[in-house]
């Protein structure tokens, strides 16, 4: 006898999909079923694109942004905080893959680390 093993609960465990909408071009309304929903251990992603002398003042606002909104949210303390200060979202790095391709693609390692986390139970909720 073989069991599954144990996966971490989702907000979607209980969210029912009406018969009508399913493989159909339906609008579902998850705002009544998501509102209710109070992450326990959210992350917090905070990046600013150009900090030139290194404060990091602009990451320190959104930090404090993120906190207020967790607090107003009601969600629990942050497990964890992801800062990426000086990062660009968009600007490219050419990137020369093992069988000798060539990819562009954006650095941010902080970003890929939180969603890993989440993906993972790490944390269960994001403020950015």
């Amino acid at each position: 006898m073989s069991t599954a093993p144990a996966t971490a609960p989702t907000v979607w465990e209980d969210f029912d999909v009406p018969a009508h909408a399913r493989g159909g071009q339906v609008t579902l309304n998850l705002y009544d079923h998501l509102a209710a929903y109070a992450p326990k251990r959210p992350g917090a992603y905070l990046r600013i694109s150009s900090d030139r002398f290194g404060l990091e003042a602009g990451v320190d606002r959104q930090l404090a942004d993120a906190q207020d909104s967790r607090t107003r949210l009601r969600w629990g303390p942050f497990a964890k905080i992801y800062r990426e200060n000086d990062t660009s979202a968009f600007k490219k790095r050419r990137v020369v893959k093992p069988d000798g391709s060539i990819d562009w693609i954006v650095l941010r390692p902080e970003f890929r680390q939180l969603l890993a986390d989440l993906a993972h139970g790490v944390i269960d909720g994001v403020i950015f």
